[in-house]
């Protein structure tokens, strides 16, 4: 059975009673929010020790972060 639709409905109701701005920030929020959770796991599963700005990250740890971004 395919069930994406039915949850990718689900997960929308709760926006749908928000006008068009407040709905178009909150969505906006949703994806930095799950674009950042992405970049922080994609970095701990390839190895990565630490992101920019923590205890035990060196210069290339830096580089290879900065690096994927682009």
């Amino acid at each position: 059975p395919y069930t994406y639709p039915p949850f990718g409905a689900l997960a929308a109701v709760p926006f749908s009673y928000l006008s068009k701005v407040p709905f178009r920030v909150a969505w906006a929020i949703v994806n930095v929010v799950t674009a950042l959770a992405f970049l922080a796991l994609a970095w701990r599963v390839t190895g990565g020790r630490g992101l920019p700005g923590r205890p035990g990250t060196g210069p290339v740890d830096h580089a290879a972060f900065w690096l994927g971004l682009l």
